[in-house]
């Protein structure tokens, strides 16, 4: 009837906005992978992440005897960061293993309440040694070149898999 929106509405509609996109990432990470994400200050992922990815872990570790991944580990973080819902701060800090190429590694994260997948920073993806070459679709990981695994339009690497697809 060409009323302007009410603030009420204006509020649903970014809540409704942000529940798809937290839903989107969330669905995705039942395969277990981290997010490249250049803008965040620090690696960091939601609690309900971090829940279901150590107790993968304590599957993998008591399933594979050859290679098992190191335990995920807990340590104290107050770190804060700002998200498009504000200011939050990590109420502790992960260590969790990865593949890395055919290793296992491991990376801290500063964990924070909620859904939020596991986002690895720019300073994280310099000290792996990560090069993306978008002109070609590339992703070098551990000295080696991979296609980049994009899902729901973001570049993505798998954490459990033993390799990942070669150019």
């Amino acid at each position: 009837s060409g009323a302007a929106p009410s603030a009420q509405s204006s509020k649903n509609v970014v809540y409704s906005i942000r529940n798809v996109t937290f839903g989107i990432l969330f669905s995705i990470f039942a395969t277990f992978v981290g997010v490249l994400d250049t803008a965040c200050t620090a690696t960091c992922a939601g609690s309900e992440f971090i829940r279901k990815y150590a107790a993968k872990i304590r599957n993998v570790r008591n399933m594979n005897t050859t290679d098992p991944p190191p335990e995920v580990r807990y340590d104290k973080s107050s770190m804060s960061f700002t998200t498009g819902n504000g200011q939050v701060t990590a109420h502790s800090f992960a260590i969790i293993p990865f593949r890395y190429g055919n290793s296992w590694c491991t990376v801290g994260v500063h964990v924070l309440a909620g859904k939020l997948p596991l986002l690895f920073s720019l300073g994280t993806m310099e000290q792996m040694g990560i090069q993306l070459d978008f002109e070609n679709g590339l992703l070098k990981l551990a000295g080696s070149w991979f296609k980049m695994r994009k899902q729901d339009g973001l570049l993505c690497i798998p954490l459990l898999e033993n390799f990942l697809e070669s150019p």
